[in-house]
């Protein structure tokens, strides 16, 4: 506060002491101008404590920095997670499936089903209902095909979730935890295909969460029978987590 005031023509000037003037380490300075983060004099006491965004050389980025280093956000929002995909193409049901398509769960991993996608045509137009079920133990018997499965980057481990196609039905169905999803596929002449789209984690809700190698997803046909010349396109996207 000031100690005290001189008049200066029609204006008062104010004295104020800063420090302790009988010791030179302890004269206060005016705030350095040069760069704003730089906390010099008065304010000399003041301690920056920001842990969780120290970078691993133990220092603060700037917020001017490059895009990318710790406590900058770069432009896109994509997630961090390994994110792999698989999909079959030409694929022809048996003649009244159950489950066609299956992805599995992992021993090591969490898996999170975000997007499966069905596209199909037939010699003349069809609707059938496709459900996705969520079981709790594995199928039994049938005779499946294992697809390859992409990682969307290179540099993560391979996937450890298993997805397949069903060449013979499965003698036995797993434990059904409910369905999922269920949408009529319009199974259009060549050229033009229907598609089911079933889309998951996009509304700020959860993915579908395969915990365990007894856990799966399975696209079913619920026994109907498969319109002459049915072809399928089938594709899954998903992430792992430890």
């Amino acid at each position: 506060m000031p100690i005290d005031s001189k008049l200066v023509g029609a204006n008062e000037r104010q004295i104020i002491l800063w420090g302790d003037p009988a010791s030179a380490a302890a004269y206060a300075s005016a705030l350095t101008a040069i760069d704003a983060r730089t906390l010099a004099g008065l304010y000399a006491g003041l301690v920056q404590s920001v842990g969780l965004v120290l970078n691993p050389a133990g220092t603060y980025d700037l917020a001017r920095a490059a895009a990318g280093t710790t406590g900058v956000p770069v432009v896109n929002t994509e997630g961090t997670k390994p994110t792999f995909s698989a999909g079959t193409i030409g694929f022809t049901p048996v003649a009244t499936p159950t489950d066609f398509w299956t992805i599995i769960g992992s021993a090591s991993k969490t898996v999170r089903v975000l997007r499966v996608t069905v596209t199909g045509i037939a010699t003349a137009a069809a609707s059938i209902g496709i459900q996705l079920i969520k079981r709790s133990s594995a199928n039994t018997g049938g005779t499946t095909s294992t697809l390859t499965i992409a990682p969307h980057d290179s540099n993560d481990a391979a996937a450890t979730a298993v997805v397949s196609t069903y060449s013979v039905n499965p003698t036995g169905l797993g434990t059904s935890i409910g369905l999922v999803r269920a949408k009529t596929l319009n199974l259009g002449a060549a050229g033009a295909a229907g598609e089911i789209v079933f889309d998951f984690g996009t509304r700020n809700s959860r993915a579908v969460v395969l915990r365990g190698v007894a856990q799966a997803l399975a696209l079913n046909w619920n026994g109907a029978a498969v319109p002459a010349g049915t072809v399928l396109t089938i594709d899954v996207e998903f992430s792992e987590e430890s």
